[in-house]
């Protein structure tokens, strides 16, 4: 069962990078909520790629809000 886990939070977590590299903030906070509820059953290893994510998410809210809207 931690592999099946491991492998849900691998996908999320390469899905949650897409999203925030693609700048669609809204889906990449989603995956990000699954993340974090798996995150305390994750490797170390994991968790860290997580903790990088969540700081791309929130530069990425950051540079969202400050870009001029036409």
């Amino acid at each position: 069962m931690a592999d099946a886990v491991s492998a849900n939070a691998e996908e999320l977590i390469a899905k949650a990078k897409g999203y925030i590299e693609s700048k669609d903030t809204e889906l990449a906070a989603e995956a990000m909520e699954r993340l974090r509820e798996l995150r305390n059953t994750l490797p170390q290893s994991m968790q860290e790629k997580i903790d990088q994510l969540e700081g791309m998410l929130t530069a990425a809210k950051s540079g969202a809000e400050q870009s001029p809207s036409r």
